[in-house]
């Protein structure tokens, strides 16, 4: 993280900055869009759809509106612990395959990039400063999702007013 210096606790830093509006961060709200949108609609052309009926339905259906909501389910399981499990597993996992030294360099190096050298690499952090960063990730993710359920009405609003939905 590019502001370690700053921040003692990766855990606040992500109540923070993480997919907040209007707030620099090296993972802003704009970063946390498209992952879940990428994401979602990866899972539509996996399930069969087209690249164009994908990202049409997703952008003109609800999947703008329900994004996070989704994410969270189809990629977490819908729980904030499940999405910290995942978030350390993504952190930390050392895969043993081929591709998997390549997910591990290319890990290392884009922590290294983003958080200078010398930055700690998450796997040597103490368990209880990694599990709060990973109970942060999940925890922002739930947020994210409670925030569209309960401003449905004002994201369905902008949507017809943006994209001339239904």
């Amino acid at each position: 993280m590019a502001d370690h210096d700053t921040y003692a606790s990766g855990a606040t830093y992500i109540n923070d900055k993480m997919g907040k509006i209007g707030v620099a961060s090296s993972f802003g709200f704009t970063d946390l869009v498209e992952d879940a949108d990428g994401y979602l609609i990866a899972q539509a052309v996996r399930g069969g759809k087209t690249i164009v009926d994908a990202v049409r339905d997703h952008y003109q259906g609800n999947g703008g509106l329900t994004r996070f909501r989704d994410y969270l389910k189809q990629r977490f399981g819908g729980t904030i612990s499940e999405a910290a499990a995942q978030a350390k597993k993504i952190l930390t996992d050392e895969p043993a395959s081929g591709d998997g030294v390549i997910l591990v360099g290319g890990r290392a190096s884009l922590i290294q990039k983003f958080g200078g050298i010398p930055t700690l690499m998450p796997h040597h952090l103490p368990s209880d400063q990694l599990n709060a960063w990973c109970n942060a990730f999940g925890n922002n993710l739930a947020q994210h999702a409670s925030t569209e359920t309960l401003r449905r009405a004002q994201y369905q609003a902008n949507q017809r007013r943006l994209l001339g939905a239904k």
